[in-house]
């Protein structure tokens, strides 16, 4: 019974430190995972993040012409930004930088960007944040 009882502590506490996320530059836990029912049809890959406080963001890995192509939707907070990142020989840029409108008249917009090349050699990631660039949000590398 003990040993039942130690086992099912164990288990939980690995699902909560799972569940927990990780940190950002904001501070703020964010959940990383599979997109469930936000995966479109033609994803061979499909990558969740999420802030409980503003974005909720997918990056979508599709293969083209036998070469990965990354592309991200996200719901972003009035004023927020949704772009995508690339890493190519240690390099970093910041591609598609997307704006919600900062007008009033939506909480949460939603916003998409073209997709990138993320072939061999390549990594993207999806990232956004709110207003005023609070609570940046991205998805693992892929």
């Amino acid at each position: 019974m003990r040993t039942k009882i130690t086992m099912s502590a164990t288990v939980v506490a690995a699902a909560m430190a799972l569940l927990a996320g990780t940190t950002t530059n904001a501070g703020a836990d964010v959940r990383h995972g599979s997109c469930g029912g936000s995966r479109q049809p033609k994803d061979r890959v499909c990558l969740m993040a999420e802030d409980p406080q503003d974005p909720i963001l997918y990056m979508h890995i599709e293969t083209r012409k036998g070469h990965d192509w990354a592309w991200t939707d996200g719901m972003v907070a009035d004023g927020g930004h949704l772009w995508m990142e690339t890493r190519h020989q240690g390099k970093t840029t910041r591609k598609f930088d997307r704006r919600a409108p900062s007008d009033g008249t939506s909480a949460m917009t939603r916003l998409s960007t073209p997709a990138v090349y993320d072939g061999p050699g390549h990594q993207a990631r999806a990232c956004a944040d709110g207003p005023r660039g609070q609570h940046k949000t991205c998805t693992r590398w892929y």
